[in-house]
């Protein structure tokens, strides 16, 4: 199956009368529940273990990290605001609980907004190596793309965007937040998440 139909039937399986596998145990490990949700055929998720919330209730960083994770042609941005604006995260968020420091983007590829086709896991700490472990063990074809770009002045910016499996996948570190992410590639279209 390819992975846009996987994020398809993720966001379809977290829409309230749809069957979710509730015997599972929840993972707690911000890799672990990447690959579980936005990497599977089935979510297997508790929803009791997660509270909802919108982009402008993640913590700052975090918004900022979101940001460098989906880079505009491959690129981080370097100027102007880096946390993304609401309207181009229309996607739920749940935070994992009790701590609230994992938390889940849902791709919601039926609304508008940069990000929502995508699928992933923003975490607080500096994990980059088993994000980009996670990315690169993907990647089948391409090669990676990122690192920080000589010239960008941006101390702790860590990121990459690798292009595998029919997915584009982002990793990114910044100002102690990790994000792994993955949305369908659109690049044959004309457009890359």
């Amino acid at each position: 199956m390819r992975v846009a139909s996987r994020f398809l039937a993720t966001a379809l399986a977290l829409i309230p009368g749809v069957s979710v596998a509730q015997e599972a145990a929840t993972p707690t490990e911000p890799v672990a529940l990447f690959n579980s949700v936005c990497l599977s055929d089935q979510v297997r998720l508790k929803l009791k273990d997660f509270e909802s919330l919108h982009h402008a209730q993640l913590p700052k960083g975090a918004r900022e990290a979101l940001g460098f994770a989906v880079p505009p042609g491959g690129a981080p941005r370097i100027a102007g605001q880096m946390a993304l604006a609401d309207a181009e995260v229309p996607n739920q968020l749940l935070a994992l609980l009790p701590d609230r420091k994992v938390f889940l983007l849902l791709p919601d590829p039926g609304k508008s907004g940069s990000l929502a086709p995508i699928c992933g896991v923003i975490w607080q700490g500096n994990h980059y190596p088993a994000a980009i472990k996670a990315a690169e063990a993907l990647q089948q074809t391409g090669g990676l793309t990122g690192g920080p770009p000589l010239g960008t002045g941006i101390k702790g910016l860590n990121f990459a965007v690798i292009q595998s499996q029919g997915a584009i996948v982002g990793a990114a570190e910044y100002q102690g937040w990790t994000v792994l992410r993955a949305a369908p590639d659109l690049s044959t279209e004309g457009t890359q998440p």
